[in-house]
């Protein structure tokens, strides 16, 4: 049997590597105390908190992102620099 769509799209997410999307931007925001990630693709629309400027903090991971969907850095060098840039907030 053929996956459905929906399987499909679920899994291109799931591995992370979106390289079937223009990723326009993406990060983290700090609002009440939580840490919530985002991110936003070509043709999509962005998370409302950013969009409205609606948070204490934030920071962007487009690049780094970018540069690993490249296979310029590895994932686990990408997950200690957005660990980085969380902890800073």
């Amino acid at each position: 049997m053929k996956p459905t769509y929906e399987e499909l799209d679920t899994w291109i997410a799931k591995k992370g590597r979106w390289t079937a999307f223009t990723l326009l931007q993406c990060g983290a925001y700090l609002k009440k105390g939580q840490i919530k990630l985002f991110r936003q693709f070509a043709g999509q629309g962005l998370d409302p908190e950013v969009l409205n400027n609606k948070y204490e903090k934030i920071v962007y991971f487009t690049d780094d992102l970018k540069a690993f969907i490249r296979d310029e850095i590895s994932k686990e060098d990408l997950i200690k620099k957005i660990e980085e840039e969380i902890s800073k907030m």
